[in-house]
């Protein structure tokens, strides 16, 4: 499951956390309830206890809740206890203790709610005639929030931050079980402690194994992996649930990564995991965009510094037409010199910014300062080179230009020819036709000027003019044709 799909974690208050408000009579007692309990052990080792008429309150932000205590069957009848959300019942549990000692039994819950919100749970205890043991509260908050005041947060095992690159590990009912020594999990966590629950098979070995954890790559903590204990007072077919491996020792908190593994022999106990733990941690996985309030001011005043370019980029580009056309309504030439140092092959077209300075795309940031290919603004098929190309080439001095020939390709500067078409080789570069030159021969001056590429493609340079030519015309004499005397007179 994708962290974005995960849904929030639940949080475990304690029933010493402030938050609760206790009235009426209410006492504290530290017993467990057995040193191996069928259902784990207490949770921080304390519950509050009624036998009068009492409540509790506590108030939250977010959905689903319900609340643990133990089962006593010693305790004799069940007290009466009405549960309500926002003075909504809730389904309480009390009335199906079982016949032993379990902890972790569920006295009232909610489990269908959908919707996030300040919310209240009342707990109201009366004709208490056994105590009422009550030892946290589970409850689904915002996600992602981090509630501080509320120091522990049950994590599922198949939730966001666990992952189990190595086993096989197996999906049971309850959680996943590794039984092949080298078995390893990897959990990462956000707070300051660890504590793996799992349960024990009775149908698998009672053989002690052991694990090892380790928490940021530190020196591994050896732990022993317990089997079944059977227990006389538990029915044969219960097996132990919610049992504790380990606990983590503490550390400062923040994100901490914990690795587990299972060391075996293969032929004893298992590790299983059904949850984890985790003290002082958020409720949900990390948001994407989250980020601290340097990385927010860097991003704004890149994206405002990227846009500052593109404007200045399309204000000189509509500049540079502009000054285009008014300069083709002059009768003034202005030469461009090719640019006869670029190594870059000819026939392939390149991005136009200044008429008169050959700079790289400001955008481009793939070449190194010495670089002299200029590179194109947008991603373009490069062409072919002209096999027949006998230009000039680096270090080679350019051809006399009266000795060029028709077909030759000429250097080219940013994909335009030369303004001076009387002197210069007359060729031009099409970029829709995929570089291929297409040579103007020097018998027809008045040749049309090829047409430009679309302006969305290169911001043009001013196109030259061809200069007038002057030609003295002679007319030539029609000759007298004379009709032959012995040639029949033409028919009408």
């Amino acid at each position: 499951m994708s962290s974005t799909d995960s849904p929030s974690r639940f949080m475990i208050v304690d029933d010493s956390n402030p938050t609760i408000t206790y009235t009426g009579e209410w006492e504290v007692s530290d017993a467990s309830f057995g040193d191996r309990n069928v259902a784990g052990p207490i949770h921080l080792g304390s519950q509050h206890t009624t036998k009068g008429d009492s409540r509790f309150s506590f108030k939250f932000r977010g959905s689903n809740v319900a609340v643990y205590g133990t089962s006593n069957k010693g305790a004799g009848p069940q007290p009466s206890v009405q549960c309500t959300v926002n003075g909504v019942s809730i389904e309480t549990y009390v009335e199906t203790r079982v016949d032993f000692d379990a902890n972790r039994f569920p006295i009232c819950g909610e489990f269908n709610a959908t919707a996030f919100q300040s919310r209240t749970l009342d707990v109201v205890v009366s004709d208490a005639p056994a105590t009422l043991f009550v030892d946290y509260i589970l409850y689904q908050p915002v996600p992602g929030i981090r509630e501080t005041s509320h120091t522990s947060m049950y994590v599922a095992n198949h939730d966001w931050s666990i992952e189990y690159p190595e086993g096989p590990w197996q999906k049971i009912d309850t959680g996943m079980i590794g039984t092949i020594p080298g078995s390893r999990a990897i959990i990462s966590f956000n707070g300051t402690r660890v504590s793996w629950h799992g349960r024990m098979f009775q149908n698998f070995s009672s053989s002690v194994s052991k694990g090892t954890y380790s928490i940021d790559g530190q020196r591994a903590v050896e732990f022993d992996i317990l089997g079944f204990d059977a227990n006389p007072d538990i029915p044969a077919t219960f097996d132990m649930y919610e049992q504790q491996f380990f606990q983590t020792s503490e550390v400062p908190s923040g994100q901490h990564t914990l690795e587990v593994i299972y060391g075996g022999p293969a032929s004893s106990a298992p590790l299983v995991l059904d949850f984890l733990i985790v003290d002082d941690g958020p409720t949900g996985p990390p948001a994407k965009s989250s980020s601290n309030l340097g990385a927010i001011v860097g991003g704004v005043v890149g994206g405002l510094a990227f846009i500052g370019i593109v404007f200045a980029i399309l204000f000189f580009y509509f500049r540079r037409r502009k000054a285009a056309a008014t300069k083709q309504q002059s009768p003034q030439i202005e030469k461009m010199e090719p640019d006869l140092t670029s190594n870059s092959q000819p026939g392939a077209p390149m991005p136009y910014l200044d008429p008169h300075a050959h700079q790289q795309s400001p955008v481009y940031t793939g070449t190194t300062l010495n670089s002299t290919t200029p590179m194109p603004l947008y991603a373009h098929p490069q062409s072919q080179p002209n096999p027949n190309y006998q230009g000039p080439t680096l270090g080679q001095p350019p051809a006399p230009y009266n000795n060029a020939q028709p077909n030759q390709q000429a250097a080219m500067f940013q994909g335009q020819p030369y303004p001076d078409m009387q002197n210069r080789p007359q060729s031009s570069v099409y970029p829709e036709y995929s570089g291929q030159a297409r040579p103007l021969s020097s018998n027809y001056p008045n040749l049309p000027q090829p047409q430009s590429p679309p302006a969305f493609m290169y911001a043009q340079p001013p196109q030259p003019e061809h200069r007038p030519i002057s030609m003295h015309v002679t007319p030539i004499q029609q000759p007298n044709l004379q009709r032959h005397p012995n040639l029949p007179e033409p028919s009408s």
